[in-house]
């Protein structure tokens, strides 16, 4: 009998080791699945290197958008689309702009005109793939605006010695009798952090039981063990007044806490929990899943005999940037999350050189980038700035933003600082911001509850549908449509079946509103078109974001006590210069190809533009020895020599031609050059033929209908730099500007930049990325002298 109990309390137990096991698979199944499902679309990131953070009202703001794939950290080949806009405080939109991307990089530019006066305004890129997501993959920046009609000065503020402190336990929870890890953030009343103020914690006797110092943003750490029933403050002193602080965390008696630590080649990720909590959670399987917004791995926990469960990972398995370790428990409901951050693997380059030749009325900058790998495309963008300036406050850079502000909630102070120059001291740093942070911006909520919710399409170009109207009139089974060039895209034929009701254009790229439509009728003949247009996207897409964000930092300074501030001082000196007037003239008229891709004969139709008689291309072509055939209303284009007759093929703005009986309507007013290449010894020759994109070919009110596009893609401009009254004073050294280059290829590996004299030291902030992932990042001061 007593050998019967024994085996059946075996079995029991056996029973329910196996239901732990079976249902802790099916948690870890269900978490890996759902966040498979949630992360398995793709998605981007696009960054904005914006000359300057502070601007002049009359400057242009010159950028360059980096956009990438999120998941690779390479440019995103496949986006073409993004929208830029500038709002105003109330987040109006007060400029806005569809822009082409092109393998990952574009550049334009705004201009503070009247609509700006002195201010913070936000600027914001995204593409309309990136709504469909709650992560921080789109852009946005706040700069500054001075208005010298507004402002007369630029001042120094002096603000109140407030200060806002924060004592945020590592993993979200301050559990009781139990070592807590506790981040802390002390900012100022600018939102800035508190440099390297110094902390006592206190318990409800006044014992100091820990301490701890801020870095230079005002974060730091400290340890403690709560006991329920004791109370804990945080003394601390800044510009001259002391503060006594609330801890302001509940300790919960029950809990598990989540922390992280690398030792040598090891990470170890620890789920702690007090003995009050050890028994109720006994052998539960809990479950952790290791992330990143891409890949993922799950590892079981279970809590045995011990408070704490330990499990180590290879430092080599773990991802490169960031990583997200997120504890469910027996019912898959999150409950701690710790986010760690990874620079092994990250590929950031420095130039190699960067140097200055002093030229009769110019100076060279040479920019080498030998270290990188120059078999690869990629894109640089350089900003050159005085070397004393204040124009440049930016908190992020494109490393910054690529690898952290996507994945955290909060606002980072000058998250750039941790990819600069990195050292172990800045990695111990950034993990301690991290602790402050909490969770990640990817909300479980979300993932569970939404995991498909795509409702916004991925865009590339303009798609057009044309709605035939009227097609019971046509006679023929199919029917050939002529859209004329628009923009770079060349003249394209769509033949339509008589039975189809419409036809789509897809990735159009105008960048001007108007574009003309041909049917070629029974005769071979152009005639205008019945046709009703639907575009996609017709307008520029809404996106409300609700973040905050940190203004440039100012120039500020804390007054010592409440009592003692003054404002003498706002406007003691510097006063704001308004920009010489530049007065800039240009021809829209974009310079001919007189180029010869087959070798032949180029000939510029222009010298045709003032003729009396508008001669036909067919008689242009006879004029040259061309033997034209327009049998059956077709155009065949020959070349006869003594022993043969050679065939010329027909291209048309970079399209061999299909359908050349169109040609027969055209003349030379419409075509910009021709080049013809006879060919020889039996080989086919070609006829080249550009149209004038301004005048495209058969236009005349008689062949063709006009349609006009309600969203273009903005033309990239050209950045003019800024004319200042002086040179050499202190305004422009803080804000004036030396040049700003938007685009650079890497190509061989050297860049360079020719720029006006100037006479002393400049800083370039430099930043790029190649084909293949490499990211280029540096500030470098250079002597110009």
């Amino acid at each position: 009998m007593k050998n019967f109990y024994s085996s059946f309390k075996n079995l029991v137990v056996l029973l329910a080791l196996f239901c732990c096991c079976y249902t802790s698979a099916q948690n870890a199944s269900e978490i890996s699945n759902t966040y498979k499902n949630y992360t398995k679309a793709a998605r981007e990131i696009v960054y904005l290197h914006l000359n300057k953070s502070t601007y002049i009202k009359g400057e242009d703001i010159g950028f360059t958008a980096y956009v990438l794939d999120k998941k690779t950290r390479k440019p995103s080949l496949i986006t073409t689309n993004l929208y830029v806009s500038i709002e105003d405080k109330e987040r109006n939109i007060l400029k806005q702009k569809l822009i082409r991307v092109k393998e990952g990089v574009a550049s334009d530019v705004f201009t503070l005109d009247s609509l700006f006066t002195s201010g913070h305004y936000n600027i914001k890129a995204f593409t309309n793939w990136m709504r469909n997501f709650n992560e921080k993959n789109y852009f946005i920046e706040t700069i500054k605006v001075m208005d010298p009609d507004v402002e007369a000065y630029y001042s120094i503020e002096t603000i109140s010695n407030e200060i806002d402190a924060q004592f945020l336990p590592e993993s979200g929870h301050l559990l009781n009798n139990t070592v807590n890890t506790i981040g802390v953030t002390i900012k100022d009343r600018n939102g800035y952090g508190v440099s390297f103020s110094k902390g006592e914690v206190i318990d409800q006797d006044n014992n100091v039981i820990s301490t701890f110092e801020t870095n230079q943003f005002g974060i730091g750490k400290f340890q403690l063990i709560p006991q329920i029933g004791n109370t804990y403050s945080v003394k601390t002193k800044y510009a001259n007044k002391d503060f006594t602080l609330p801890l302001g965390q509940k300790i919960e008696r029950n809990g598990i806490l989540l922390s992280v630590k690398k030792l040598k080649s090891k990470l170890f990720i620890s789920a702690v929990t007090n003995n009050s909590t050890l028994n109720s959670i006994k052998n539960k399987k809990y479950t952790l899943l290791l992330h990143n917004g891409d890949t993922y791995k799950t590892i079981g926990f279970v809590f045995t005999e011990n408070t704490t469960v330990n499990k180590a990972i290879d430092y080599e398995n773990i991802n490169p940037g960031i990583n997200i370790f997120t504890l469910f428990d027996e019912n898959t409901r999150p409950i701690a999350e710790r986010l760690f951050f990874n620079y092994e693997g990250l590929d950031i380059k420095k130039p190699h050189i960067v140097s200055a030749i002093r030229q009769k009325d110019s100076t060279l900058i040479n920019i080498n980038l030998s270290n990188i790998d120059t078999g690869t495309d990629g894109n640089v963008s350089v900003s050159i700035l005085p070397s004393s300036t204040k124009s440049y406050k930016r908190h992020n850079n494109l490393v910054s933003y690529t690898f952290l502000e996507p994945y955290v909630r909060g606002l980072i102070e000058q998250p750039k600082y941790y990819f600069t120059e990195i050292t172990e001291k800045k990695k111990y740093e950034l993990d301690n911001l991290l602790i402050t942070q909490g969770w990640s911006s990817y909300s479980w909520t979300e993932i569970f509850n939404n995991p498909n919710k795509i409702k916004y399409p991925f865009e590339q170009g303009i798609t057009v549908k044309a709605n035939i109207q009227n097609r019971d009139k046509d006679i023929r089974n199919e029917k050939s449509y002529v859209i004329h060039p628009l923009s770079e895209d060349p003249l394209k034929i769509v033949p339509v079946a008589n039975n189809e009701k419409s036809f789509v254009l897809e990735n159009t790229f105008p960048d001007e509103n108007s574009f003309f439509v041909s049917k070629i009728d029974n005769e071979d003949k152009l005639t205008p078109v019945s046709l009703y247009m639907q575009y996609f996207p017709s307008t520029i897409p809404q996106f409300n974001t609700n973040n905050i964000q940190l203004l440039p930092k100012p120039e500020y300074k804390t007054a010592e006590s409440l009592d003692n501030q003054t404002d003498y001082n706002l406007l003691e000196s510097n006063e704001v210069h308004k920009l010489s007037e530049v007065l800039l003239t240009h021809t829209n008229k974009k310079d001919s190809i007189k180029v010869s891709r087959f070798g032949g004969r180029v000939f510029d139709m222009s010298i045709y533009e003032n003729s009396s008689y508008d001669m036909t291309l067919k008689e242009f072509l006879v004029s040259k020895g061309l033997i034209i055939s327009t049998r059956n209303n077709s155009f065949g284009v020959f070349k006869k020599t003594f022993d043969s007759i050679t065939y010329l093929r027909i291209t048309l703005d970079g399209e061999e031609l299909t359908v050349p009986s169109i040609l027969n309507s055209y003349r030379v007013s419409n075509i910009d050059f021709v080049e013809i290449d006879t060919g020889f010894y039996g080989i086919s020759g070609h006829l080249v033929i550009y149209s004038k994109k301004d005048n495209p070919p058969g236009f005349n009110k008689k062949t063709v209908s006009e349609f006009n596009f309600p969203l273009t893609f903005s033309k990239e401009k050209k950045y003019y730099t800024p004319k200042f009254y002086n040179y050499s004073d202190e305004f422009f050294e803080s804000f004036g500007v030396v040049a700003w280059k938007a685009k650079h290829n890497i190509g061989n590996g050297n860049i360079r930049i020719t720029i006006a004299n100037y006479n002393k030291p400049v800083t370039l902030f430099i930043e790029g990325l190649t084909s293949n992932g490499t990211f280029i990042s540096e500030e470098k001061t250079i002597s110009l002298e």
